[in-house]
């Protein structure tokens, strides 16, 4: 058995949804009703600015730093990033759960 998604694509039913989507749905969790919206909106134009911008500092810290460097550097981004997470799934609910 297969589903239908809303960009028409069929996926396995059972299978897990895009990491993107799971983002989206919990920032509209945490947003009242009427600022929803606005959460969604800034959530997507911040993903279209990584989309655009990541490339072009990838390819400049690929000239200056060399690829070694490059991905340091993200390495050092995604573990910020991963410590950051628990604090900010207590601020929006509550729990550390």
């Amino acid at each position: 058995m297969t589903a239908r998604g809303s960009s028409g694509s069929v996926a396995p039913a059972g299978s897990r949804p895009p990491f993107r989507i799971v983002i989206a749905i919990t920032l509209t969790g945490i947003g009242l009703a009427g600022g929803r919206g606005a959460i969604v909106a800034s959530f997507v134009g911040v993903n279209r600015l990584g989309q655009t911008v990541g490339p072009v500092v990838a390819g400049a810290g690929l000239g200056t730093v060399g690829s070694h460097g490059v991905f340091l550097g993200g390495a050092v981004l995604a573990a910020l990033m991963a410590a950051a997470f628990p604090f900010v799934r207590f601020r929006s609910t509550g729990t550390w759960r």
